[in-house]
């Protein structure tokens, strides 16, 4: 179904909520971008352009990327001709400084946000599904711990709740129950986003 208004999303979520999931549910259903951060990122410094190269310089140290950088990357992508009817972004942003930015940058081009959708799920329950993601692969990795798990989930709850606020102000936090089926949370993102 494709839509009139051009639909801009912001998916916020804990490691295992399924962001990426509805993502691509969302980007098939409205025939829109599903942008995940991260997978932008690889790409820019896969083309080795002049912010991946910052980019890779920052992040073969181990480091957290600057909002600075990672805001760059974002906007030079969101500027390419498909995100004109709308996007989805993944994983950005992740911090203040990031949500004023790419605030700013939408009001210098007289656009809104139509949403920030933000996946709720208890802790047990995406420790459960981060769990089920490493016995379904074939390989074992480090993070196997489910206290490895746990501190990046207490990481995420830390660095984004700040996001929340800041969204909830604007009007434009959606709280989304991320439990239940795959179409059963699709369903409740589509009902709280309907334009």
């Amino acid at each position: 179904m494709k839509q009139e208004v051009p639909i801009r999303l912001v998916l916020v979520g804990s490691p295992g909520s399924g962001k990426g999931t509805q993502g691509k549910l969302i980007e098939k259903k409205y025939g829109i971008p599903h942008l995940a951060a991260g997978d932008i990122l690889r790409q820019e410094v896969a083309r080795g352009s002049e912010l991946g190269r910052q980019a890779k310089v920052v992040m073969d140290r181990g480091e957290l990327l600057a909002d600075a950088i990672i805001t760059s990357v974002i906007e030079a992508r969101l500027e390419e001709s498909d995100c004109r009817r709308g996007w989805i972004l993944d994983g950005f942003p992740r911090t203040i400084g990031q949500a004023k930015a790419l605030e700013r940058w939408l009001a210098q081009r007289g656009e809104n946000l139509t949403a920030v959708v933000a996946f709720e799920l208890p802790d047990a329950e995406i420790l459960k599904r981060l769990m089920g993601r490493l016995t379904s692969s074939v390989t074992k990795r480090v993070d196997d711990d489910p206290a490895v798990h746990q501190k990046r989930i207490d990481i995420y709850r830390r660095e984004t709740a700040p996001i929340f606020g800041f969204y909830e102000g604007k009007k434009l936090l959606v709280k989304i129950d991320a439990t239940g089926t795959v179409d059963e949370v699709s369903r409740r993102i589509v009902a709280a986003v309907k334009t």
